[in-house]
């Protein structure tokens, strides 16, 4: 493999996918990142391990040789985050040996070959939804903070991604409070229900453009839901087991309604818990 691209651009895709290197695992590969360089899909940057698996949509580079190989996450972050602007040359040589140049500064660093790498599913042949990026954004954070902590009850560690009727709901629960989200996505045929684990929220909280008009995807497979953005698809297990029935929580009679204006009512509540912590 050679190739020649932008340091800020690649640095800038090597933040993305280091989110999915893992820290804690017995298979040095799941250590690596992935490089793919081939004519037909430009130059991709993936990284996987096992619970949630990233790679960058198609990297301005020069493809003067295609190829793949595996490199060591933090070693080749490192590397170039420290380079000088400019171009940078990578290049991979006999016995696993990779050549990483820009301007006058040049690395050799053992790479991996990149067989036992594992791929993310190809999810072109699947129905799914499409959303406003920022919309999506904005449904995660104002549900997310009440997703339970607590291991004993995995299903409640996650939030509920439902879709039928045209209508995308996310929900979370700690058992003490309920936060719900509606947005419509307009495809009516899709009827699906899965639970995304607090982890893979916050990745892609932070994936997610705040523009308008930018779009993201989201595809429901059996164990897995994939997160498709203009910068990134994300692929993530989902959490087994059957979440709360949103509707019947949520299905009260309520015999008085009070409206209040919305920055008075946090200031009473801002005010009311300082003599709470104080009694901690």
């Amino acid at each position: 493999m050679k190739i020649r691209c932008d340091r800020a651009t690649l640095n800038e895709s090597l933040n993305i996918v280091s989110k999915a290197v893992s820290k804690h695992t017995s298979l040095p590969i799941l250590n690596c990142i992935l490089l793919q360089a081939t004519r037909e899909h430009g130059f991709r940057l993936v990284t996987n391990d096992l619970e949630i698996g990233i790679e960058t949509k198609p990297i301005v580079a020069e493809i003067i040789e295609p190829g793949e190989l595996a490199l060591d996450a933090r070693i080749f972050s490192d590397i170039v985050r420290n380079l000088p602007d400019g171009s940078v040359y990578i290049e991979s040589m006999s016995n696993y040996i990779v050549s990483i140049k820009s301007g006058e500064t040049e690395f050799e660093i053992l790479g991996d070959q990149s067989d036992n790498f594992p791929s993310l599913p190809d999810v072109m042949t699947k129905t799914g939804l499409k959303v406003s990026s920022s919309k999506l954004k904005k449904m995660i954070r104002k549900t997310v903070f009440s997703v339970s902590l607590d291991e004993s009850r995995p299903f409640l560690t996650g939030e509920l991604f439902r879709v039928n009727n045209g209508t995308l709901t996310v929900a979370s629960t700690d058992n003490h409070r309920v936060s719900v989200n509606y947005t419509s996505v307009g495809n009516n045929d899709l009827n699906e229900s899965i639970i995304v684990p607090r982890k893979t929220l916050g990745e892609i909280v932070k994936i997610l453009d705040n523009d308008e008009e930018s779009v993201a995807h989201i595809y429901f497979l059996e164990r897995y839901i994939i997160f498709e953005t203009n910068k990134a698809k994300v692929l993530s297990r989902v959490i087994e087991g059957k979440f709360i029935d949103i509707d019947l929580v949520l299905k009260t009679e309520c015999t008085i309604i009070v409206t209040v204006v919305t920055r008075e009512l946090l200031d009473c509540v801002e005010r009311a818990v300082l003599i709470s912590r104080n009694k901690e």
